[in-house]
């Protein structure tokens, strides 16, 4: 699905956008499709991982089309997410704003 959004946006200058962000230690800034995958993401280091957040409540709760703040455990570290949902080419997509602590 990365490779039919690609061809639609350029999803290297959406990251390269999202990783101009001056942003604290630890936190990021996703962009997640309505399937749950990560498809751009603020962290140099992570930008070209796969990553799914379809099991997260941010993740559900956006995809409803409910915006706020949830509490989450990722990897054993806890993040506070905030979480929009936003519609791009017709399709929802969820930006997440992820705060370690």
């Amino acid at each position: 699905m990365v490779g039919i959004w690609n061809g639609v946006l350029n999803l290297g200058i959406f990251n390269k956008m999202l990783q101009s962000l001056n942003l604290s230690d630890g936190t990021r800034m996703i962009y997640v499709d309505g399937n749950g995958q990560k498809i751009v993401d603020s962290n140099t280091l992570l930008s070209d991982k796969a990553e799914s957040f379809v099991n997260l409540n941010s993740f559900k709760y956006g995809i409803s089309g409910k915006n706020g703040n949830s509490t989450e455990v990722i990897n054993g570290t806890k993040f506070l997410i905030t979480y929009s949902p936003v519609e791009i080419l017709s399709n929802t997509w969820i930006v997440m704003l992820m705060q370690p602590g």
